[in-house]
């Protein structure tokens, strides 16, 4: 009895199914590929500005280094770069472990 009413189909009873026709589909199509290229122009961009951003931080430590080495501050100057290492080592060290831990799973 359950196999007998499980292979009947069962129309639905929306009006709007009954209008949907290919052209619908074709255009729904169409609106999810211009969405797709609008989400590779957004990370596109995105990563313009990241690189952006490194690239100044880069610039602003190189030139308050240089600073402090004309200004012969070579205790804060090592003081300074031997915390920056261990900040930069830490993090290099947790994103290496997440992404070994993404891999795993």
């Amino acid at each position: 009895m359950f196999a007998a009413t499980a292979s009947t189909t069962i129309r639905a009873e929306n009006p709007l199914l009954d209008r949907f026709t290919g052209e619908h589909i074709t255009e729904i199509i169409s609106l999810q590929r211009d969405h797709l290229g609008l989400d590779y122009q957004d990370r596109k961009h995105s990563r313009w500005l990241l690189l952006g951003f490194v690239a100044f931080v880069i610039l602003v430590s190189v030139g308050f280094g240089t600073f402090l080495a004309i200004q012969s501050l070579d205790g804060l100057l090592a003081d300074l770069i031997t915390k920056v290492s261990i900040g930069l080592g830490g993090f290099g060290a947790g994103w290496g472990v997440s992404s070994y831990r993404s891999r795993r799973r």
